[in-house]
């Protein structure tokens, strides 16, 4: 469990759009290298009357894979803005290291707006979000 809190201690007033809760870094470290089609990604895709239905993909699948320079980031964001929080995806996702037989997962526990983000930097894969 975790959380976070902001504070404006300046005068004026200071919008925040989103403020990540969490981040998960370096996935998997259990890989000398960017770990090439042995992480997969778990979603649960969600829409009436068809709640909780798993997509697995790779990472290679999702174009996260690290660019040829290593300067580029991709990333795939997903979320929902509104009052319901499990419209298009459920607020969890999962990172299997199928060769380590690991996984790293998050799921928020909220009913306002959220957003979970993987992402690559380099050769490290990334895990974030929050609301």
């Amino acid at each position: 469990m975790s959380w976070v809190e902001a504070e404006n201690t300046g005068k004026e007033p200071l919008p925040l759009d989103l403020l990540s809760s969490f981040h998960l870094g370096h996935i998997s470290p259990f890989a000398a290298d960017e770990a090439p089609h042995r992480l997969l990604i778990h979603r649960f895709r969600s829409s009436w009357s068809a709640e909780g239905r798993l997509q697995s993909a790779t990472v290679e699948a999702l174009d996260l894979e690290p660019s040829w320079s290593r300067g580029g980031v991709s990333s795939v964001r997903f979320g929902q803005v509104g009052s319901m929080p499990v419209r298009g995806w459920f607020p969890l996702v999962a990172v299997e290291d199928q060769a380590a037989e690991v996984l790293w997962g998050a799921s928020l526990a909220w009913s306002g707006f959220w957003q979970l983000e993987l992402y690559r930097k380099d050769d490290a894969l990334q895990l974030a979000g929050g609301g």
